[in-house]
């Protein structure tokens, strides 16, 4: 508890992007927005101290936005496994918003809810930034998967 964690969930090993994503899972969309670059390149050289090892920027940058891709479909995932599991879809009919004590008095309701209320700002944000045509983690996902599929892996 010295160090601040107190959700033991992510801690294992798995690549960086993925550790890294999940300690801002609730980080609100304004500032993942404005702040993304900088909380990259913070841990790039926090990690450089640590192990002399120096990440390239663009590259992490991009395995990031590659793993939010799978983020935006775990969203999607834990809408039918916790949200619903814990606050039926038929209560929802009559919850106005997520202050209701159904959806914020439920622990897995109010986590999940308001990482994918964030999430979701921090997408629109920059979709529109980006004149409201494909999101930039879409091109991300195009580029890599098209570089695979010229190696026959897709």
């Amino acid at each position: 508890m010295d160090c601040g964690i107190i959700d033991w969930g992510g801690c294992s090993p798995g690549h960086f992007p993925a550790k890294m994503q999940a300690s801002v899972t609730s980080a609100e969309g304004e500032i993942l927005d404005e702040h993304e670059d900088g909380l990259l390149q913070c841990f790039i050289d926090e990690y450089y101290k640590e192990c002399g090892i120096l990440l390239n920027l663009e590259e992490f940058r991009r395995q990031w936005w590659l793993t939010y891709c799978s983020y935006v479909q775990s969203m999607g995932t834990n809408i039918e496994m916790e949200i619903y599991r814990c606050t039926p879809r038929e209560q929802w009919k009559t919850i106005r918003d997520l202050w209701d004590d159904r959806a914020v008095g439920v622990w897995n309701v109010r986590c999940f809810a308001f990482m994918i209320g964030s999430a979701l700002k921090y997408l629109h944000l920059r979709w529109t930034r980006k004149g409201r045509g494909k999101l930039h983690i879409h091109d991300t996902f195009s580029e890599w998967k098209a570089y695979w599929e010229t190696k026959g892996m897709t």
